[in-house]
């Protein structure tokens, strides 16, 4: 509901089917750690996919201690992806200490990801290749991020996951845009753009 853009504040779970802040409230109260352990996990991705990368932190590093919630749910790795995402955007931002240990943690989970990639290659070698593009960006290895970021894209694409690949596009077009490759990355955000759009998350599209 939040990426159909049915939603006040996409960012923000609370709407007409579900309310974050009364759910909060009463999963502390039951004790019920997978619960909170949802609202965090949405809350860094949908802070993530709209660019509010500080508060995606937050989630995250709230979301990490309850992992043991959720054992054996597809939801553990989509944390890790997610996670190393927000790391290394706020790491781009940051400086010294803080800017290694995010990078660590980032580097942490790609470790883990090769080795779901060698077990389920379906659901994780798109997901390990847009995680390495993204390191490569942070460490300035621009050839090695363009190699990934094309491998990102397709993977995704070939495996069927419309809204990683609209994901990987959208970073690749920031890659080049950042990178002064303005025509490249227009290429990239209009495909972005288009994948979104044949997903459904139309408020991404706003």
């Amino acid at each position: 509901l939040n990426l159909l853009g049915r939603s006040e504040d996409p960012t923000r779970l609370i709407g007409e089917a579900y309310d974050e802040e009364k759910m909060a409230v009463q999963n502390q109260e039951r004790q019920d750690r997978a619960g909170t352990f949802l609202i965090h996990f949405h809350g860094m991705i949908l802070n993530y996919l709209f660019q509010n990368f500080e508060v995606a932190l937050k989630h995250a590093q709230n979301t990490r201690p309850l992992l043991d919630a959720v054992l054996a749910k597809y939801d553990v790795p989509v944390f890790w992806f997610y996670e190393a995402l927000v790391s290394m955007a706020v790491a781009r931002e940051r400086s010294g200490i803080t800017r290694s240990k995010l990078l660590n943690r980032a580097a942490k989970n790609i470790v883990q990801f090769r080795k779901w990639a060698k077990f389920c290659p379906e659901n994780h070698t798109h997901k390990l290749e847009l995680l390495l593009a993204e390191q490569a960006y942070s460490r300035g290895k621009n050839e090695t991020a363009r190699l990934h970021f094309d491998r990102a894209i397709a993977g995704a694409s070939v495996q069927e996951f419309l809204n990683e690949e609209a994901l990987a596009n959208e970073r690749a077009g920031v890659f080049y845009l950042r990178t002064g490759q303005e025509s490249i990355a227009e290429h990239f955000l209009k495909k972005s753009f288009q994948t979104y759009r044949e997903w459904g998350a139309s408020a991404k599209l706003d």
